[in-house]
Parts: C-alpha cells; structure tokens; sequence
C-alpha cells in the first residue's frame, strides 16, 4: 500500500506534468494557429502579386519550419506522457516491492515470535512430580527413577 507521503509525491508529480502538457499542448495550438494564418496570408499575397516568388518561397519555407516545429512539440508531448506513464509505474512497482517487504517482515516477526514462545514454554511443560520414567539408566548404567509429563 502507497502511505501518504508516497500519495502527495504522486499526486504532485502529476500536477506537474498535467501543467507542462498543458503549455506543450497550448504552444502547439498556437503554433497551428499562426501557421494557418501564415498560410492565409501566403495565399493571399500569391493571389495579389504572382510575380513575387521570393516572398512567397519565404513564406514556404516558414510554413515548412512551423510544420517541423508542430510535429517535434507532438513528439516532445509523446515523449512526456511516456516518461509519466513509466514514473507512475515505477512508483507502483517500488510501492509493491515495498508492500511485500513488510508483509515478509511482519511473518518473519510472528515466526521469531513464535519460536521463542516455544523455546520459553518448552522447558516449562517439564514436570518431574507426577510420573515416573522405568527403565532409565544413569551414564554409570544404574536405574534412574524420575517423572515426566511428556512421558505418554
């Protein structure tokens, strides 16, 4: 699970990269604009004077700059959305990976938890008064009598 601070960032990031798209796409939308208008005076000015090709090639040549600069801003606006869309995945990933480290440490936890819980009642459930162990031998090899609750 994202935690909060986690979320903020997210949401922050996005914000920003909503804004810059936003002025990507604004300059792209004046960039058509005043080529359209370039391209109305450009049509204009052939149908006045035919005979000023110089301007008119000038004006082409514009008209081919903005089309290049158009396509290279959608390509920039690609590239952005790409990067975005990978950061947010990245930050999904990181979050997971994350989310999974603490579920294993928090089993890891109750397993040590539980091992010593073991470990302290082990040696408790051994009561030497209520049953007797026949047939035990000491290392010297004599009989030893003893009880144990464990004995079955």
């Amino acid at each position: 699970m994202l935690d909060q601070s986690e979320i903020v960032k997210c949401s922050d990031v996005e914000r920003a990269l909503a804004a810059k798209e936003s002025d990507l796409t604004k300059t792209l939308y004046f960039s058509q604009s005043e080529l359209t208008g370039l391209l109305t005076v450009a049509n204009f000015q052939k149908d006045i004077d035919n005979g000023n090709a110089n301007e008119l090639h000038a004006l082409m040549l514009e008209k081919q700059f903005l089309e290049n600069e158009i396509r290279l801003l959608e390509e920039k606006n690609n590239g952005l959305k790409n990067s975005m869309l990978a950061f947010v995945e990245g930050i999904r990933s990181a979050n997971t990976l994350q989310v999974d480290t603490q579920r294993g440490s928090r089993e890891n936890e109750k397993l040590v938890k539980n091992i010593d819980n073991m470990k302290t009642s082990l040696p408790s459930s051994f009561d030497y008064s209520n049953r007797y162990v026949s047939g035990a031998r000491s290392w010297t090899g004599q009989e030893v009598e003893g009880t144990c609750t464990l004995c079955f």
